[in-house]
């Protein structure tokens, strides 16, 4: 049986590494606002208190047309037109995707009136932020709403927690973990562990960036590792190898989730 179990690890093992890692995956946090509007054209922007942040600033000597105009407002105001001025339509969404600030300012400009509606300040509540944007043009003001997707997070729990339990059950399987009595175990050990695992990454990944979440999960993983198996070597003593199961298991299962991670943060990023 020792012999089947590291087998099976050595052959997933080589599976795994042998899939493709997508490049340039370090941490790019960013802004999307849904804009609700009722003008079929207008202009959008975010200022920040930053002449230069990143590969991004301020180049008022170059600007033609509507941009100039961008370029007198945000001085008025103390602030820096650093990013591209979008055109959008009805409702629409603003996108600023690769090193978006940490505290800006929306400014719209509306043609069909002529006239510039400025937000009071905000800074981000999270390194993935999406936000809901009320454009009042009778009153010129601006309504911003923090509107995270936590929906998904139920999903990616769902699905993480299927693939890992099927791995975990699959692997007792060879190791003649057979009974029902055992696989119910394994199965409330599994859905303990991959609670905490996922409120804490979740946690991270709202906080921190995507970059940083790989090394966070393989803290995690390792917690997770100590804790099933010390509560394999309790429940399954009396089965064959409780401590080399939980290690077997959760390796592979740990490679799933690895090579999961990278291609959500790669259709994220993409």
């Amino acid at each position: 049986m020792k012999k089947r179990g590291i087998i099976l690890f050595c052959i997933l093992f080589m599976m795994f590494s042998l899939l493709p890692v997508h490049a340039d995956m370090g941490p790019k946090s960013n802004i999307s606002i849904n804009v609700e509007c009722d003008e079929e054209t207008y202009y959008m922007a975010l200022l920040t208190p930053y002449e230069q942040y990143g590969p991004h600033h301020s180049n008022p000597q170059n600007c033609e047309g509507i941009s100039c105009r961008f370029y007198e407002q945000a001085q008025l105001d103390g602030f820096y037109l650093i990013h591209d001025i979008e055109t959008l339509s009805g409702n629409d969404t603003y996108s600023w995707t690769y090193m978006s600030p940490d505290i800006f300012k929306i400014i719209l400009y509306l043609p069909d009136s002529d006239q510039f509606i400025l937000s009071e300040t905000y800074e981000k509540y999270a390194f993935q932020n999406t936000y809901r944007l009320i454009v009042d043009e009778e009153n010129a003001s601006l309504q911003l709403i923090e509107d995270y997707d936590y929906s998904s997070l139920i999903v990616t729990f769902l699905v993480c927690f299927s693939m890992t339990l099927l791995i975990e059950l699959f692997i007792a399987f060879l190791f003649n973990y057979r009974d029902k009595k055992d696989f119910m175990f394994i199965v409330k050990t599994n859905l303990f562990t991959q609670i905490l695992l996922h409120v804490y990454l979740q946690f991270m990944v709202y906080k921190y960036d995507f970059f940083s979440v790989l090394f966070y999960y393989l803290f995690a993983e390792t917690a997770v590792l100590v804790i099933e198996s010390f509560l394999y070597w309790k429940n399954l003593k009396k089965k064959s190898h409780p401590l080399l199961y939980a290690f077997i298991a959760n390796s592979c299962s740990f490679l799933l989730g690895s090579y999961l991670l990278k291609t959500i943060l790669y259709l994220i990023h993409y």
